[in-house]
């Protein structure tokens, strides 16, 4: 049911499209749109896609945003913040999540997907960091023509990454597709800083034998020692050896009370972790368990990490449940550190 919320929300009216899009232009929509499509491509919970034609002829995508979206959350999200605090007063000491602040993450995030001229900037640097890649692209954005409320960009049309027999039939090794995708996406955490933080299925395509992110209104940033720190800490993993992992976590963190933390503790526990997976292939890996329970460990060691080990565990999550059947044999975790092998340090 809430995979639905990614594509298939039931539809504003094509007249509250309009409405919606004659606030935005005003008098200068009938001057850059030829025609718009009544029929949506799809209707997500935060905005509506309509293909359109402009008048120089070339065909888009016209992604607009809910009118009143923003209130609503708005309210919804005052209502948790109350829930937040109150469930805070119960929450364990070990418990792994911080309730405020996955709350104020998620306003956060919000008002990064629905600013649209921020998604708009996101698909220049993203077609620019990956202009080299063979296999993978982004639409092209109109930049004039977009605003927080409406983004304008290249119509692409090809198959759902979802639609596993239409990829089989027109000719696609869907193992190839998943390798490809998982050791593109270790580049861009490792080695851009910048990744797409929300990678489902709604929001990629499969057009002339390349992955297309149609969908780039969540995205990472890491720095380079966070992209450094991150790397070390999965090639822990991928060792399965506590002792670095520990030093690759307390090296990644933004607060460590070294004072009140049992070290020796700490490394018997993440020993643990580490040995819960001693005869486990790497490709067999349940990363977002794993991430799960070291995220628990640091925060009852009260070891804090930069807020951006929430983006790239949620996105490595997502990527790979979007791939999960494309891939048998492989996992992010063997990706990233082959991908650190060959690369060198992080």
């Amino acid at each position: 049911e809430l995979a639905k919320l990614q594509t298939a929300c039931d539809p504003l009216s094509f007249d509250e499209v309009m409405e919606a899009l004659r606030d935005i232009y005003g008098s200068t929509l009938e001057r850059e749109f030829d025609a718009i499509d009544p029929q949506p491509l799809g209707s997500a919970s935060l905005a509506q896609v309509h293909k359109a034609r402009l008048k120089n002829g070339d065909v888009v995508a016209v992604k607009v945003q809910r009118p009143g979206v923003k209130t609503t959350m708005a309210r919804d999200i005052d209502v948790m913040r109350v829930i937040a605090r109150r469930a805070q007063r119960f929450a364990k000491s070990e418990q792994v999540l911080d309730f405020t602040e996955v709350v104020e993450e998620m306003w956060n995030t919000f008002l990064e997907e629905t600013d649209f001229a921020c998604e708009a900037e996101n698909l220049a640097l993203f077609g620019e960091m990956n202009a080299d890649v063979a296999f993978i692209d982004c639409p092209r954005v109109y930049p004039d023509l977009c605003s927080e409320y409406c983004l304008v960009m290249e119509y692409i049309e090809g198959i759902p990454i979802y639609d596993h027999d239409r990829l089989r039939a027109e000719g696609y090794d869907l193992s190839e597709i998943g390798e490809k995708m998982l050791d593109n996406y270790a580049t861009q955490i490792l080695d851009h800083g910048f990744f797409h933080a929300d990678p489902h299925p709604g929001n990629i395509i499969v057009r002339d034998g390349k992955v297309v992110y149609i969908d780039l209104g969540i995205m990472g940033r890491l720095t380079a020692a966070e992209r450094a720190g991150f790397g070390s800490i999965v090639e822990a993993v991928g060792l399965k050896d506590a002792g670095k992992l520990k030093e690759s976590l307390m090296s990644f963190a933004v607060v460590a009370d070294n004072s009140g933390i049992d070290h020796a503790r700490m490394l018997a526990d993440l020993d643990l972790i580490i040995d819960s997976y001693a005869s486990v292939d790497v490709a067999d890996i349940d990363i977002g368990q794993l991430l799960a329970s070291i995220l628990s460990l640091t925060r009852t060691c009260k070891v804090v990490l930069p807020t951006s080990i929430t983006n790239v565990s949620r996105g490595i999550v997502t990527m790979e449940g979007t791939i999960a059947e494309f891939i048998a044999n492989d996992s992010i975790v063997g990706i990233i550190n082959a991908h650190i092998m060959r690369s060198g340090d992080p």
